[in-house]
């Protein structure tokens, strides 16, 4: 839902129209973060990771997760077994602000919570920061096509920058912003 309000005085001096977005969260899914993610790359908490929004190339908007020199981990609790079809998760890299695609996605299913079977895995090789990329995303994609109640999804940061970049050895972020369950 979209709000949009203006300050009106007087009945004659009016603001300027601001607006902004609310999203309802469907109430059947629910994620508990197992690592936690940099105080100024929040996208609004836990469930800004399921809320259907996705972020841009753009970082600074705010829409984005970070971890610094950290990797990610969470768990979704679908709320009962359900058939899912695919998994995915949108990932950023922008090696000039020091944030890069994780070195390995994997993505694991279980319909009790404590018997885990792995769903995905995906090892992803660093790009090599002399070519000087434009910001990019990139999404993970498992389709196990079967009943399942809790999903994981852990993401390895790679760590520092790679000796090739401009500064190397310096600790970097990863950036994560949808988990989508279809």
């Amino acid at each position: 839902m979209q709000v949009k309000a203006i300050a009106i005085r007087n009945e004659v001096t009016k603001s300027v129209v601001v607006s902004s977005e609310f999203v309802a969260l469907s109430g059947d899914k629910k994620i508990t973060l197992n690592s936690n993610f940099a105080p100024q790359y929040t996208a609004g908490g836990a469930e800004a990771l399921i809320d259907g929004q996705y972020g841009t190339s753009n970082w600074r908007t705010g829409n984005w997760q970070g971890y610094h020199e950290a990797d990610f981990d969470a768990t979704i609790d679908l709320g009962k077994v359900k058939k899912v079809s695919t998994i995915s998760a949108d990932f950023l890299q922008d090696d000039n602000s020091w944030i890069w695609f994780p070195t390995k996605v994997e993505i694991t299913w279980s319909s009790d919570g404590k018997n885990w079977s792995t769903a995905w895995h995906e090892e992803i090789k660093p790009t090599n920061p002399a070519e000087q990329q434009p910001a990019s995303t990139h999404k993970s994609v498992a389709i196990p096509n079967t009943e399942m109640r809790y999903i994981r999804v852990m993401a390895k940061n790679i760590g520092k920058n790679p000796p090739e970049h401009e500064s190397p050895g310096e600790p970097t972020w990863l950036f994560i912003d949808e988990i989508e369950v279809k």
